[in-house]
C-alpha cells in the first residue's frame, strides 16, 4: 500500500515546508529544470501538492492522496487518483514523466519506473528527483524517528543510492542517463542560493534524466 498516511493528515504542513526552506526549494527546482524537457506533454507521478508541477508547466498529475491532490488542484493541476506502480493511463501518452522525491515511498520502485516507461512515447524522457541515501540528508532521514517525533514522512521508507537508481533505470530499458545535484549543506544552514552541479555523489538532492529508446514500442494497456 502507498505510504500516504502522514501526507493525508499533514498535507498543509508538508506544503508549507517549501515556504520555510525557500532556497532549498529553489535549488531543487533548478536541478529539475536543468534536465527536464522545455516542451512536450509532461505528467508528474506522485504530484503531491503540485509544488514542482506548476512551475515546470506540467498540468497533469497522478497521486494516491486526496488531501495532497486538493492542494494541487488549487495550482491548476488536473489530477488522476492512482499509484505509481499501476498507473491508470494508457501507454505512450506523454513525452516526459517526472517523479520528484517519491522513490523512497514506493512499495515497488522498479515496477513504478517500468510503468513510466510504458507511458512514454519512444524517445520520451523520465526525470527522477531523489534523496541520495549516502548523502548527509539521506543518512539523517534514514535514522529511525523517535516515537515522539512529529516528522513522520520518513518512517518505513527506503532511500536509494545513485547506483541503485541507475540499475532500476537500466533494467526498465532506459538509456543515456544524465545527472544534476544540489543541496550540499544541511537544510537549516541554507539561507542563500545553493548551487546546482552536474553529476551525483555529493549533493543530497539528485536528479537523473534517462530516455526510452526511439525504436521501442510499449505494450498497449487498455
Amino acid at each position: 500500500m502507498p505510504k500516504i498516511d502522514p501526507y493525508q493528515t499533514r498535507a498543509a504542513d508538508y506544503d508549507r515546508w517549501f515556504e520555510r526552506h525557500p532556497y532549498v526549494y529553489q535549488a531543487e527546482l533548478e536541478a529539475v529544470r536543468r534536465l527536464a524537457p522545455k516542451s512536450g506533454k509532461g505528467i508528474e507521478v506522485g504530484v503531491g501538492t503540485g509544488r514542482f508541477a506548476q512551475p515546470l508547466g506540467i498540468t497533469v498529475g497522478v497521486d494516491p492522496s486526496p488531501a495532497m491532490m486538493n492542494i494541487a488542484a488549487t495550482r491548476g493541476i488536473d489530477l488522476i487518483a492512482g499509484t505509481a506502480e499501476w498507473l491508470p493511463l494508457r501507454s505512450a501518452v506523454c513525452d516526459y514523466v517526472t517523479m520528484i522525491t517519491i522513490l523512497h515511498l514506493l512499495d515497488d520502485a522498479p515496477a513504478a519506473v517500468g510503468e513510466c516507461y510504458r507511458m512514454l512515447v519512444p524517445g520520451g524522457k523520465i526525470i527522477i528527483g531523489y534523496l541520495e541515501r549516502d548523502s548527509p540528508m539521506g543518512r539523517e532521514y534514514s535514522q529511525p524517528p523517535r516515537d515522539d517525533d512529529p516528522e513522520e514522512y520518513f518512517r518505513e521508507v527506503h532511500f536509494f543510492s545513485g547506483d541503485e537508481v541507475l540499475e532500476i533505470l537500466r533494467r526498465s530499458g532506459f538509456q543515456n542517463p544524465a545527472f544534476a545535484q544540489t543541496v550540499f549543506r544541511a537544510v537549516d544552514d541554507i539561507i542563500d542560493r545553493e548551487p546546482v552541479e552536474p553529476g551525483h555523489g555529493r549533493g543530497s538532492f539528485v536528479v537523473v534524466r534517462a530516455e526510452k529508446p526511439i525504436g521501442d514500442r510499449a505494450i498497449e494497456f487498455v
